[in-house]
């Protein structure tokens, strides 16, 4: 909910490069510290008012949106349409770059691909995609700094529509290939995600989860392992941990935080969370939520 009387900045912007790091959650204090946990690599399910592209280059990653879900690798960009549930799962130990803008769904009206454009699509690049995209991007990156008003917003509005008529030409080029294509196994994960996601603050338990798909304990294990090569129990671990840093960001006690993400023993949870964010809860909360 926006307070009344703050004007929020109509573009937002950012460059993100992370050069491999043994816990992904560490991310959210160490590479996102501009942004809130939603950006991090175990991040829930989220929604944004406004627009985004997502320009990213990693050697695999999975995009679920809506009722959509593709797998992605090497330089790629998704477009995520406002109001639009969305999850993108990066793998945990690979290097990544990412540069990504958000602007509201009216801020292109009236320019090419402008507000015709609310579906969610996504586009492999190749490098001559990247050479034409690279300019627009160094400008808006550039623009970020420069004060707030009409002549900024104008080349704003500019370059993020020579941005998007790129990528939706490149998306419309190129029909699903074999390697975007979901195959059952990751349908399957897709569908585990979303329960971990959506009831992470209720009782979890490999067995439950198991018995939620009709599949063994063992089945569910190696689906994990092989997906994001960690056990069920550390993902749902690292997903409560990651609403544990929204909690803990806004002023609740750790017993309020722990209860909130599911954890009944607020000492398994503090064990649980240093050893995700290297912090306890406690002393993440008195530094300023790791400002």
């Amino acid at each position: 909910m926006r307070k009344k009387g703050v004007r929020r900045m109509p573009v937002e912007v950012s460059l993100v490069e992370n050069r491999v790091e043994v816990l992904a959650q560490e991310k959210v204090t160490n590479v996102y510290s501009d942004y809130d946990s939603d950006d991090c690599s175990f991040s829930r399910t989220h929604v944004h008012e406004e627009h985004e592209i997502c320009l990213c280059s990693t050697p695999s990653a999975i995009s679920f949106c809506g009722e959509s879900i593709v797998r992605l690798g090497g330089d790629f960009a998704v477009f995520y349409p406002s109001r639009v549930p969305h999850l993108q799962l990066n793998h945990p130990h690979s290097i990544y770059r990412r540069f990504f803008v958000r602007y509201p769904a009216e801020f292109l009206d009236g320019l090419p691909c402008g507000s015709g454009q609310d579906r969610f699509f996504y586009a492999n690049l190749t490098e001559r995609d990247m050479s034409l995209l690279r300019p627009a991007v160094d400008l808006l990156l550039l623009l970020d700094g420069e004060p707030e008003g009409a002549p900024k917003e104008t080349e704003q509005r500019y370059l993020i529509a020579c941005i998007l008529s790129i990528l939706a030409r490149r998306a419309a080029e190129q029909p699903d290939s074999p390697e975007n294509q979901i195959e059952k196994k990751e349908m399957l994960f897709y569908r585990i995600c979303r329960i971990v996601h959506e009831h992470y603050s209720e009782e979890l338990s490999l067995d439950s989860l198991a018995q939620s798909q009709f599949i063994s304990r063992s089945t569910l294990n190696r689906l994990f392992r092989s997906m994001m090569n960690m056990s069920v129990t550390d993902y749902v671990n690292r997903v409560r941990c990651s609403y544990a840093i929204g909690f803990l960001e806004r002023g609740l006690s750790v017993h309020e935080t722990a209860f909130r993400c599911g954890y009944s023993d607020q000492s398994y949870f503090i064990k649980v969370f240093k050893r995700i964010h290297g912090i306890t809860p406690r002393r993440y909360r008195e530094n300023g939520a790791g400002q």
